[in-house]
């Protein structure tokens, strides 16, 4: 994980020496040698911590120390700063296993990403959807075309491997509140396309994956959906598009969860359904660290409603039988009932 070291910290970071300094090399498991040359720790802290007082640190400032290690310059930094200006973070294996949500448009990530803050995964949002602009301008440029069936089949073929930034990341998550007490995520559907990207740069990342009826997500996409279909039809008017673009999430999201450090799908009914078994099969799987708190998970915010929308919509006339059968197949083949029509 990300450990966080605040200034109360100090007086742990540093365990007893070993005699004999001189026998160490960098990078062996003592906290001088952990940085770089063990002789040299002292003299590296104290020209780290007069740079940064020349160029201009004060007292009343606050220092993020990205990658502070073993407090070479913040045990100089914490005396010196104001209490509770000092914030170092040092990634670990907890930083290098994010979670990621994926699910189609209006497959319930929303909801999915609910539970999972609730199981302790932090999560950036700045935007309606609740999502991170920042991960969705990283996924609409690794695939532009992140809504056309043979975009999402040529991004296989390669990405601009410097879009993701792991110290990039970390700094603004560590800038967001991320306090480094567990692990992190995010929730875009445009990840199921990515996610073959994002485990270049993180490969322990852990992948939850939600699965709705097709019926019922397709039934929801709203008409401003219209301007990604090759004809501007509104998606109920060209389920053949819709129904390819489903699939096709789909099987990228299977194939990265083949590679991925854990992983783990449920189907949006199921969560509905029983919300705490459910969540409890995602934190047994993903290897999440919090407790299940079952009384916060009752509190989520669920619509029954949601479930098997399609057929009010076929009673009511909203869908023709005709829509819909373009998507039984699909819906048959991820165990779901047929429509009746």
């Amino acid at each position: 994980m990300v450990q966080s070291l605040q200034q109360d910290d100090a007086s742990s970071a540093s365990p007893s020496e070993p005699a004999g300094l001189s026998a160490l090399k960098p990078g062996d498991p003592h906290y001088r040698a952990y940085v770089g040359p063990p002789l040299e720790y002292d003299l590296v802290g104290a020209s780290q911590f007069r740079l940064l007082t020349t160029l201009g640190l004060r007292a009343g400032h606050r220092c993020l120390d990205l990658g502070c290690g073993s407090l070479r310059a913040g045990r100089l930094l914490i005396p010196y700063l104001d209490p509770g200006n000092y914030f170092g973070i040092v990634a670990g294996a907890e930083f290098a296993a994010p979670v990621l949500i994926c699910g189609f448009h209006h497959s319930g990530t929303r909801l999915a990403a609910d539970v999972m803050r609730r199981l302790g995964v932090f999560q950036r949002t700045n935007t309606p959807s609740q999502e991170w602009s920042y991960i969705q301008v990283l996924n609409t440029l690794l695939c532009p075309h992140w809504m056309d069936v043979g975009g999402i089949e040529r991004f296989a073929d390669g990405w601009d491997r410097s879009l993701i930034d792991p110290d990039r990341l970390a700094w603004r998550l560590a800038a967001a509140g991320f306090r480094g007490d567990g692990c992190w995520g995010h929730k875009d559907p445009r990840t199921c396309v990515t996610a073959e990207a994002w485990l270049d740069a993180f490969p322990g990342l852990r992948i939850l994956n939600i699965v709705r009826d097709p019926r019922d997500v397709l039934g929801t996409l709203p008409e401003r959906y219209a301007r990604f279909s090759p004809g501007g039809a509104r998606p109920q008017e060209d389920m053949p598009f819709w129904a390819g673009l489903w699939s096709a999430y789909l099987q990228r999201t299977r194939a990265a969860m083949r590679m991925a450090g854990a992983s783990c799908e449920v189907r949006f009914e199921d969560l509905c359904a029983d919300p705490v078994g459910t969540a409890r099969r995602i934190r047994s799987e993903l290897g999440l660290p919090r407790a299940l708190d079952a009384r916060r998970l009752r509190e989520l915010a669920i619509n029954p409603g949601k479930v098997g929308e399609h057929r009010n919509w076929l009673a009511q006339g909203t869908l023709t039988a005709r829509q819909v059968s373009w998507l039984d197949r699909l819906a048959g083949d991820e165990g779901y009932e047929r429509a009746s029509t």
